[in-house]
């Protein structure tokens, strides 16, 4: 928990300027003393991911109340993978896996949000305009895949999303 550690001082002032009718400036200066207390953040839990020094390093997706999101793309044959782990607030790992991705798709975007985690993804170049979003429930791991048509070739640059759909920018 959070443990107080000592009181210190801090003083704050304030100038201010004033012009008298005669044009003579006339300064003011007041300044209060108070206390305020310092606190220190204990580390309770830490979780670790051991790694090669060639291996990709996980980056990290916020989910509030929720805890995090760690994943890394892997590469393999015949597709790639997303490693994901959820970990609580705690930092407990709550699931792993794996999420299957064509290796010719780009991951544009990513969000945690209402309950589940999203990855937007589109073709390395403007051969194929379809997106896919895949949608993975935060509790557990499930997901589904979600095929956008696009008929307009464009990078998606941001994107968020609404109970039944998903706004996508670019």
């Amino acid at each position: 928990g959070i443990q107080q550690r000592g009181i210190e001082c801090a003083m704050f002032s304030t100038l201010t300027k004033l012009w008298l009718s005669n044009r003579t400036p006339f300064f003011f200066f007041f300044s209060i003393l108070s206390d305020t207390h310092a606190h220190q953040v204990w580390q309770i839990n830490r979780y670790e991911v051991p790694s090669a020094k060639d291996e990709i390093s996980f980056e990290i997706l916020p989910a509030e109340e929720e805890g995090i999101f760690l994943y890394r793309r892997l590469s393999s044959s015949p597709t790639d993978h997303i490693e994901i782990v959820k970990l609580d607030t705690a930092f407990q790992e709550k699931w792993r896996g794996y999420l299957p991705i064509d290796r010719k798709y780009l991951l544009m975007g990513k969000i945690a949000d209402q309950g589940k985690v999203f990855f937007l993804l589109r073709y390395q170049d403007y051969s194929r305009n379809n997106l896919e979003l895949f949608a993975i429930d935060q509790s557990n791991g499930n997901f589904l895949k979600h095929e956008i048509r696009n008929f307009i070739p464009f990078a998606p640059l941001e994107f968020h999303t609404t109970q039944h759909a998903a706004i996508i920018g670019g």
